[in-house]
């Protein structure tokens, strides 16, 4: 009984080997790729009816001879047999069935199912690198920045604003002194005021909400330059100007700004490092204005001093439209000469007329140059349009410096002899002449002036004191006359503050070299050139008067000379015979004095070049 037990058990456990090998072949699908080794010799051990001692154990295992045998059924080898089963895609590792010592009933053994196709084993995807973790995100450094901007002497500093601030700390300074701080919580924009001239200093930091500084700038410097001195112009002809001005302190450079007249607003013409700018677009008869304004650069910011103006006039100063040219326009001409063509026309005041009036000496060219000439006129009050030909002769002069006349490069000719003018010898007299006596501001001489005049101021030839000054020069004096309108010699030579002014003037040029004097005069349109002298002294006085009667056209004045002989305090013997130095005297005009304005154009035409070509005589 108990080998049929043993019989039945081990039939039992085949039948259940069966059952679960189809069972695990779904799984086997998804198992493929693990331990597949141990599933190919699983595998074949079923395939190849595993001998039961290699399943069950040696000990639970009957031989086959001892296996009884029963009526009616075959052989228990072949009852146990396993059908064909199909060949498994992955086994499953199984473990050794224990022997089971209570011996359930049987059951009916289960068909087998069919076994699935095995599916295509997927590739196997590219497993992707690990990425490096990101690294957590500082917060960008927040950093101060400053700007500075000027408007004259205010001062603005203006900043970014900055997160998490609970305040700036803003520090300015003068040079020389501590640190001033002011704290700014809402703000981003402080204006303090400065001097010119004076050096600054500033700088800022930003604190956070525990009040630590966590940003700050550097240190600035500002300075504004002082106001700019004195500016010069220089007319170079009707279209060319020269700007020059005196340098600042510290200035780096220099914005030249114009406007022309009628226009609102300055133009900036230029930025020139150096203290000259020429203009070359002008235009003639025009006024403009000019601003020069220094600047300095201190860590990119800049800062404007204080600009100076200038005003120039692009037109014709002396005036020949009216017949009464005055002292007072003179005057005004002569400063405004000296304005406009800065550097090549220079003047003094060499003496006091008797009623306090300048005695001008009008230098053009270079006042040290080795040669001198020199113009006198106007010693007779009336005949005032001499005053106007020699204002006129300067301006054209200067105007022309640049240019030839006559062939001659003028700038050559005043680099090497300078001209000087006294425009208006007798400034009382010519105020008498044009605005009666009462134009005299003394009133002592305008009592005696009351007491020797004969009532006719127009045709007044004397001075204030009525001493005809063309007899007063100290060369054959001789008392004569009486004070009056002409004719009148003074108690004694020189005797009179005009003639003691041009008789220093000449003994000063002639401690160089006094080439030559003209005498203008009107009227007459006459040349008076004779010597009596011989030698250099009658040839340079001959080559002279050759040369004015040749420029002019004017009328030989031998005749009158021969009649009018002697020369008695006049200035042109004094300059000859006394000094021994060249001198012609004009006559101009041919109306009666004073000549009216409508023969000055013929007067101009005639003596226009006069003076400049005589200087060339002596170069």
């Amino acid at each position: 009984m108990k080998k049929f037990y043993k019989a039945f058990a081990s039939l039992l456990a085949i039948a259940c080997f069966a059952g679960n090998l189809t069972t695990v072949q779904g799984e086997a699908i998804s198992k493929q790729n693990r331990n597949s080794g141990l599933i190919q010799r699983l595998y074949h051990v079923g395939a190849s009816k595993a001998e039961p001692k290699e399943i069950f154990g040696q000990n639970n295992m009957l031989e086959p001879e001892e296996m009884p045998k029963q009526a009616g059924t075959s052989e228990l080898t072949d009852t146990l047999e396993p059908t064909a089963t199909p060949e498994p895609t992955i086994m499953p590792e199984t473990t050794t069935t224990p022997a089971s010592t209570d011996t359930p009933e049987p059951t009916d053994t289960p068909e087998p199912t069919d076994t699935p196709k095995p599916t295509d084993t997927p590739k196997p995807t590219n497993t992707p690198k690990p990425t490096n973790k990101p690294k957590p995100t500082k917060k960008p450094k927040q950093k101060l920045k400053m700007s500075i901007s000027q408007k004259k002497t205010k001062i603005t500093i203006s900043w970014n604003k900055l997160q998490d601030v609970s305040s700036y700390l803003l520090y300015t300074k003068e040079e020389g002194k501590k640190f001033k701080k002011d704290v700014i919580k809402r703000k981003h924009k402080h204006s303090f005021s400065i001097q010119y001239g004076k050096t600054y200093y500033v700088k800022m930091s930003a604190r956070n909400k525990k009040h630590k500084v966590f940003s700050k700038t550097g240190k600035y410097q500002i300075y504004v330059p002082e106001k700019i001195g004195t500016v010069h112009t220089v007319s170079m002809g009707k279209t060319k100007m020269k700007l020059t001005w005196e340098s600042v302190r510290k200035a780096q450079f220099y914005y030249i700004y114009r406007k022309a007249a009628g226009q609102k607003s300055f133009t900036l013409l230029g930025k020139r490092k150096k203290c000259s700018f020429m203009d070359e677009e002008l235009k003639y008869n025009k006024n403009y204005t000019y601003r020069i304004i220094p600047v300095t650069e201190r860590k990119g910011f800049s800062y404007k001093g204080r600009g100076r103006g200038k005003l120039f006039s692009n037109k014709k100063l002396v005036s020949d439209s009216h017949q009464k040219y005055s002292y007072d326009e003179m005057e005004e001409d002569i400063k405004s000469l000296v304005k406009k063509y800065y550097g090549l026309i220079h003047y003094k005041v060499i003496g006091k007329s008797e009623d306090g009036r300048n005695i001008y000496d009008v230098i053009i060219g270079n006042q040290n140059a080795p040669k001198s000439m020199l113009v006198v006129s106007t010693l007779h009050a009336r005949e005032y349009m001499a005053s106007l030909v020699c204002m006129s002769q300067i301006e054209y002069y200067l105007q022309n410096s640049q240019e030839k006349v006559s062939g001659q490069n003028v700038g050559t000719v005043f680099s090497q002899i300078a001209i000087h003018y006294i425009p208006m010898a007798n400034p009382d007299g010519v105020t008498i002449s044009q605005s009666g006596f009462g134009g005299i501001k003394n009133a002592n001489l305008r009592k005696k002036l009351s007491k020797i005049s004969n009532g006719d101021s127009i045709r007044w030839k004397a001075n204030a004191r009525g001493v005809d000054l063309n007899r007063n020069y100290p060369y054959k004096f001789k008392k004569s006359g009486k004070a009056g309108s002409e004719g009148y010699s003074g108690k004694s030579a020189a005797s009179e503050a005009e003639t003691k002014a041009i008789v220093s003037l000449i003994q000063s040029l002639k401690q160089k070299e006094l080439s030559g004097v003209i005498n203008y005069h009107a009227t007459g349109s006459i040349v008076f050139g004779g010597c009596t002298k011989k030698g250099k002294l009658k040839e340079d006085t001959q080559k002279m008067y050759d040369l004015a009667r040749q420029i002019t056209g004017y009328a030989d004045s031998a005749a009158y000379e021969k009649e009018n002989s002697g020369g008695i305090g006049s200035l042109r013997e004094y300059i000859m015979y006394k000094q021994k130095v060249p001198s012609i005297t004009l006559e101009v005009g041919w109306a009666a004095c004073p000549g009216p304005i409508s023969e000055f154009p013929a007067i101009w035409s005639r003596n226009k070049t006069l003076v400049l070509e005589e200087a060339m005589l002596f170069m």
